[in-house]
């Protein structure tokens, strides 16, 4: 799917989300549903996976599966600030894609596309970007 395709199934899943939040919880991930991507959702700087609940929620609408991540110390993730770096944010997306047996396509919004990129240099296997 191309990146003007993904904003517009995006646009379109936002547009049409209920406001229900997320569950307490770091990660949020549904069933798989038809023959839809996994989409996993990094948020940026002082967010976490709440920003991105309107877009799994519209996502999932339209048969996708998606995922939005708690970085370390972001969302409700306890880590401590002054110990979080960019590899620790790495790794915690890594650690995530090596959970899974299938490709995903990873969405970074703002500093989140530092750690997609941070990620990418270290293994590009199982994943678009």
């Amino acid at each position: 799917m191309s990146r003007r395709g993904f904003l517009g199934v995006a646009f379109a899943a936002a547009v049409s989300a209920s406001a229900t939040p997320l569950p307490a919880g770091a990660v949020r991930s549904t069933a798989r549903r038809g023959d839809g991507k996994h989409f996993v959702l990094i948020h940026g700087a002082w967010h976490g996976a709440w920003c991105g609940y309107k877009i799994v929620t519209g996502l999932e609408e339209v048969g996708q599966r998606a995922t939005a991540l708690d970085l370390p110390s972001g969302g409700i993730d306890g880590s401590p600030p002054d110990t979080v770096t960019l590899e620790a944010q790495a790794d915690r997306v890594i650690a995530f894609l090596d959970s899974l047996s299938e490709p995903v396509v990873l969405v970074g919004h703002s500093a989140g596309g530092a750690v997609i990129s941070r990620r990418a240099r270290r293994r590009s296997r199982s994943s678009s970007t």
